[in-house]
């Protein structure tokens, strides 16, 4: 197994983008409002795999209302890497889901008018209460997996 120092050689040879916001939160369409990824394999089971898009579900309903209960600066456009010094909660794994096709569990509650209500994060009371949303709505999200 390799060690955290490893995975961030690695890591650094390898690229990518790490955790981010991209855009403006306060106006999202202003710039790269639209993203889109073509999944063609199932993503890796391991939480800590690399080498797949991994999102905050949510995030994208909830994000001006967590810079503003956060005291923060709202990204404003380009590229905003998440950092362990401003952003610790959201960096935390357990929040990130890979990018996969919807279950077909999903799908099957959708038709049946059975999905849960929308998230609560855009209106929680402050910052854990957004975060505790999150939290939530990914552990939704890979019940729903299974």
């Amino acid at each position: 197994m390799a060690s955290s120092a490893e995975h961030r050689s690695i890591f650094k040879l390898q690229g990518g983008t790490g955790k981010h916001v991209d855009g403006d939160v306060l106006d999202p369409l202003q710039c790269r409002p639209f993203q889109a990824l073509v999944q063609l394999s199932p993503p890796p089971r391991d939480p800590g795999a690399q080498g797949s898009l991994k999102v905050l579900p949510g995030f994208h309903a909830a994000s001006a209302h967590f810079f503003e209960v956060s005291g923060l600066p709202p990204p404003a456009g380009g590229f905003t890497p998440l950092t362990e010094h401003d952003h610790p909660d959201l960096i935390d794994e357990e929040l990130w889901t890979p990018v996969a096709r919807l279950p077909a569990r999903w799908r099957d509650k959708h038709s049946r008018g059975e999905l849960p209500a929308p998230s609560a994060a855009p209106s929680a009371r402050g910052r854990a209460g957004v975060v505790k949303a999150l939290r939530g709505l990914a552990a939704e999200l890979r019940a729903l997996e299974g």
